[in-house]
């Protein structure tokens, strides 16, 4: 049975405002930094004059108020702990930084409606017109790409490489006489999303029209149209912006519509036209995209295609055909699992329907799984970890609603009371009604996926990325395993034994990979451990945790010689400073706890190297290290084993650090484990509340929010997302 926890904090409106107003703003976290906003929330209410007043709050994680400020527009978090704004009708997109709520920059952008995305390197991608250009008499000109600097908001216009031409040829004797050509702007999607790559995609249609229209005069001298006919040719194209600033442009579908006649009774219609969605990055050098085949008097046909480095794949998703005219063409997002599933929703499914439907279905080969009726209107889907999503939405009657809809499509409500959801890049989930809540949810989204929701990202930035990037990272040593991470499984005795079969393709654990000849620790077999190096000062423990399996396709978690890189590194920076270093490769919570007792007196500190993360008991969530990647007892270090370790080697002055995602992070079940191992051995603990991924630099001197490849070599280092230059710090157990 899934419940409902109480909030942990609750942040009350400002007086005579309403919380969460999200039609001239936000409700969304903030990217992840050390001491910057963690959540933003635009208020309103009347201003007593007609008008209304709008009040931008900045608080942090834990609820405080870090400042607030008059705005009416939010365009969405950036990747350095600040907010992008809408500034003023003569300036354009403006940067406030995260802590005070100053302006860092304001640039000459100036968006057209459209929702603006985040790179991996900060800088933002949108549309739109110059500011300026703004302020002079029409005609604008057309529509451009805009990437604006995220340092700096200096900004780079990319012309749009196409515009839709309408041609009207006139004939008759009356009226205007002559061949009429006017362009447009293409038109476009709503939705501009980028991936780990820093790649830009959107979908725009050019519709080019061709009409020939008869003008005659009639015997009472009025001047009338006798005839009339239109061919409408339709052309859907992705267009991807890359990161070196290079274009590219994929054909979609092409439609032809025909018009014979000026209306009514004696006109005539054929053929079909094109509406464009959403592209979606597959974290594989692919895309997503949606759209929608639009037909007179018949229902449109919901279309995905799945451009890929294999080339072109349509799917028809007929469980999303006959949406209602409002709402034709579905350019809201999708979402991925990380096992090459889709999701994706509509908006009421029929013309007489009061509920959203929602399809899964192979991002591979189109075949849907299911297609169900939550009884809602989705406006809002999170992948879930273990597989199908989770929907927040509203009824008929305007009540919140919430389900989760597990990999087989069975559906189970979930209490929520809040308008608002949004989960948060430490795991939390918060809500609005009436103020602004931190509450807790036994349900948690896919850190594996490339795409977990609908706007990629808890702050809603468009960027893809998964909740604990090292489970998917790729390397640049092809000839290392691909790379990934032990995925969560509720294997302890406690709770239901499951049981893995391991892939023919899968490296055993035994069998050892090509590892760098710098990196001794790479070369360790489970449970095993180097002699002691030597120094002077005091001595370190180094514990490596497994790299995870590889169980096919979508569920690779093995990071290869990663952890062990990672372990080196700290290995080499402590032995030059004279510290003596032990390291161990574990792969139960014995073997880890048998690294703590079994080396003499550790009186430098322990630091962990591996994956970890949440998993789910019954329905409640547990925060673990995952020790081990075999399907064997007390290969998870959680609460239920805990115990089993012992502090009797452990000098009174030693600290513990957890490399891995989410060690920090409470869940329902209770504690995270970092507070776990905190109160088992009474040694200074320090767990990250984000995923963690590798980089060629530490976290003090990390350029990137996050990277899509991690080095194969030294140096290498495990760095949590977040601001570059200001990344997350662990958090401490016991506080200061």
């Amino acid at each position: 049975m899934i419940f409902q926890q109480p909030a942990s904090w609750t942040v009350p409106p400002l007086p005579g405002l309403v919380a969460g107003d999200t039609g001239s703003g936000h409700f969304v976290p903030a990217t992840p930094s050390s001491d910057g906003a963690g959540l933003y929330s635009t208020e309103a209410g009347s201003n007593g004059s007609g008008g209304v007043t709008y009040v931008l709050r900045a608080l942090t994680i834990d609820g405080r108020q870090l400042w607030q400020q008059p705005l009416s527009t939010v365009v969405g978090p950036d990747l350095y702990g600040g907010l992008l704004v809408g500034w003023t009708p003569s300036a354009g997109m403006a940067d406030l930084d995260g802590q005070t709520g100053s302006p860092l920059w304001i640039s000459n952008f100036a968006g057209s409606g459209s929702p603006v995305a985040v790179r991996t390197d900060g800088n933002a991608v949108g549309l739109g017109l110059d500011a300026q250009q703004l302020q002079q008499p029409p005609p604008h000109p057309p529509i451009s790409i805009f990437v604006v600097n995220g340092a700096t908001g200096q900004t780079t216009q990319i012309p749009m490489p196409e515009r839709s031409i309408s041609v009207t040829a006139t004939t008759g004797n009356c009226g205007s006489i002559g061949v009429q050509s006017i362009p447009s702007d293409a038109f476009i999607s709503n939705t501009v999303t980028t991936d780990a790559d820093g790649n830009a995609y959107f979908e725009y249609v050019v519709r080019n029209t061709n009409a020939t229209a008869v003008n005659q005069t009639t015997p009472d001298l009025r001047c009338v149209q006798t005839a009339f006919s239109e061919t409408v040719k339709d052309r859907l194209v992705l267009m991807t912006i890359f990161a070196d600033g290079s274009t590219s442009t994929t054909q979609l579908a092409t439609r032809t519509y025909n018009q014979v006649g000026a209306g009514g009774a004696q006109s005539s219609w054929s053929g079909s036209s094109l509406s464009p969605g959403s592209a979606i990055p597959d974290g594989h050098g692919g895309v997503l995209a949606t759209w929608s085949e639009l037909f007179v008097d018949l229902p449109s046909s919901y279309m995905v295609s799945h451009i890929s480095p294999n080339g072109q794949s349509d799917f028809h998703l007929a469980a999303l055909d006959n949406m209602s005219s409002l709402f034709s063409s579905n350019s809201w997002p999708g979402v991925l699992g990380d096992g090459g599933t889709g999701f994706v929703t509509s908006a009421p499914g029929t013309r007489d329907s009061v509920s959203s439907t929602i399809v899964a279905f192979d991002t591979n080969s189109g075949q849907q799984a299911w297609a169900v009726q939550p009884g809602f209107f989705v406006d809002q889907m999170f992948a879930q970890d273990g597989g199908g999503v989770i929907a927040h939405g509203f009824d008929v009657s305007n009540n919140p609603m919430m389900v989760s809809v597990d990999s087989s499509g069975n559906i189970t409500p979930v209490p929520i009371s809040g308008p608002l959801l949004t989960d948060s890049w430490t795991g939390q989930w918060f809500s609005v009604g009436p103020g602004v809540s931190a509450i807790n949810l036994p349900l948690a989204v896919d850190a594996a996926s490339f795409w977990p929701e609908v706007q990629g990202n808890p702050s809603q930035s468009r960027f893809g990325v998964p909740g604990c990037p090292c489970l998917v990272q790729s390397t640049s040593n092809t000839s290392s395993p691909t790379t990934s991470s032990a995925q969560p499984r509720a294997d302890d005795p406690v709770s239901h034994t499951t049981t893995e079969t391991l892939p023919s393709d899968e490296v055993p654990l035994t069998a050892q990979i090509s590892a760098p000849t710098d990196c001794p620790i790479c070369n360790l077999i489970s449970p095993s451990c180097l002699p002691p190096t030597g120094g002077n000062l005091s001595t370190y423990l180094l514990i490596v945790g497994d790299p995870g399996r590889n169980n096919g396709p979508g569920h690779n978690w093995n990071v290869g010689n990663e952890f062990g890189l990672a372990a080196q590194q700290q290995a080499n920076d402590l032995q030059s400073q004279g510290h003596k270093v032990i390291a161990c490769r574990a792969t139960t919570v014995q073997d880890f706890n048998n690294a703590l007792t079994g080396h003499g007196l550790i009186d430098g500190g322990v630091a962990y190297f591996g994956h970890a993360g949440r998993f789910s008991i019954s329905g409640t969530l547990y925060s673990a290290l995952f020790v081990g990647q075999d399907p064997v007892s007390n290969e998870n270090l959680y609460s239920g084993n805990v115990s089993l370790l012992s502090n009797a080697q452990l000098g009174s002055n030693a600290t513990i650090t957890l490399n891995g995602c989410d060690t920090g992070t409470d869940v329902s079940g209770g504690d995270s484990i970092g507070q776990l191992i905190w109160n088992q051995l009474k040694r200074v603990v320090f767990g990250y509340k984000t995923g963690l991924y590798f980089s060629p630099l530490d976290a003090a001197h990390e350029t990137m929010f996050v990277r899509q490849v991690g080095p194969s070599d030294l140096p290498t280092y495990m760095v949590p997302l977040g601001k570059p230059g200001d990344k997350p710090l662990p958090r401490r157990f016991p506080p200061l």
